[in-house]
C-alpha cells in the first residue's frame, strides 16, 4: 500500500479507535494530524539540507508530539484540567504507526538518495574549485587560500567569477592584489586595530563576558566556549589569525580571520599578547 492509500485508510478509520472525547471531535484529530504531517515533512527536509538524518523512532515520537501539542488545549480545557497524556499519546502512536512509517520511508526515498548524489557532486565541484583557486593564485599561502578565499567563495562561485558583479570586482581588484606575510610571535594589542575593528572587538568582548553571543555569527557562544577551553588547556593556538593593513588609517589593522581566538586571548591577556602565527595582508 502506498503513502496516499495509507493516508486515506487511516483517516477514514482513525476516529473509531480513539477515546470518546476525540471520536466526537474527529475533525480536531484530522486537523492535528495534518499539522503534524506538514511540520514533519519540513523538519525532515531541514535535517537533510543540514546533512543529517532522522531515525524512524525519533520521527514517530516527534510526529505524535506535534499532534498532542495541537490537541492539548482541547484535552486540558485550555490547561485547567488534567488528562491521561501518555494514554492518548500511545493511542495516537498506534493509530498512525503505519502512516508515519510510510511517510518516513517516502521521505527517505525522496530526499536521502538525492542528498547522497548531490553531496558527491558538490564535493567534486568544490574540489575542482579549490584547484582552480590554487592555480589562479599560486603565491597565496595554502592556509589563506582555504580559510580566506575558498571558505568565502565556495557557496557563490558563479557570482565571484561573473564579470561585472561586485564579487568579481572584489576578487580581481582586492583579494588578488594582496601580499601575504606570515609573522611569528607577533605582538597583538587593542591599539593596533583600526577604529571599526576596535569598536567591534570591544562590543563583542563586553557581550561575551555577559554570556551574550553575536546574533550575526553562527554558534557564537559555543565557539567562544571552545576557544576558552583550548586557551586554558593548551595556551594560544598555533592556528593563524589574519589581519590586514587598513587603507584608511595608516599604521592600523583590520582583523580578518580568527575573531573567536583573538577575543578569548584578549579576555585572558587584556593588555595584549604575542600570537604564535599571524598573517598580515598588505597591498
Amino acid at each position: 500500500m502506498n503513502l496516499k492509500e495509507t493516508i486515506k485508510r487511516v483517516l477514514s478509520e482513525e476516529t473509531h479507535q480513539v477515546s470518546p472525547f476525540l471520536r466526537r471531535r474527529g475533525y480536531l484529530l484530522k486537523s492535528a494530524e495534518r499539522e503534524a504531517y506538514n511540520y514533519m515533512t519540513n523538519i525532515f527536509r531541514h535535517h537533510i539540507h543540514r546533512n543529517s538524518e532522522i531515525g524512524e523512532s525519533a520521527f514517530t515520537n516527534m510526529y505524535c508530539t506535534v499532534i498532542m501539542d495541537e490537541l492539548h488545549p482541547y484535552l486540558s480545557d485550555n490547561g485547567t484540567k488534567e488528562f491521561d497524556y501518555d494514554g492518548i499519546f500511545n493511542q495516537i502512536k498506534r493509530i498512525y504507526k503505519e502512516l508515519i512509517h510510510e511517510l518516513w520511508k517516502h521521505l527517505n526515498e525522496k530526499y536521502v538518495s538525492n542528498l547522497q548524489e548531490n553531496t558527491q557532486r558538490i564535493n567534486e565541484i568544490r574540489d575542482k574549485f579549490y584547484e582552480f583557486l590554487r592555480k589562479d593564485n599560486p603565491d597565496v599561502p595554502p592556509y589563506i587560500l582555504m580559510d580566506v578565499f575558498y571558505k568565502t567563495m565556495k557557496d557563490y562561485a558563479d557570482e565571484w567569477f561573473t564579470p561585472g558583479t561586485d564579487s568579481n570586482d572584489y576578487y580581481e581588484n582586492v583579494l588578488k592584489k594582496y601580499k601575504w606575510e606570515l609573522n611569528k610571535n607577533y605582538s597583538i594589542t587593542m591599539d593596533m586595530f583600526d577604529q571599526h575593528t576596535k569598536d567591534s572587538l570591544k562590543e563583542r568582548l563586553y557581550n561575551i563576558k555577559k554570556g551574550v553571543g553575536a546574533e550575526h555569527v553562527p554558534k557564537d557562544t559555543e565557539r567562544h566556549e571552545k576557544q576558552k577551553e583550548l586557551i586554558q588547556s593548551r595556551g594560544l593556538s598555533s592556528e593563524p589569525i589574519v589581519i590586514v593593513k587598513s587603507p584608511d588609517e595608516p599604521g592600523k589593522y583590520g582583523l580578518w580571520e580568527g575573531w573567536h581566538r583573538t577575543i578569548q586571548a584578549f579576555i585572558k591577556y587584556p593588555r595584549g599578547f604575542r600570537y604564535p602565527n599571524v598573517y598580515i595582508a598588505s597591498k
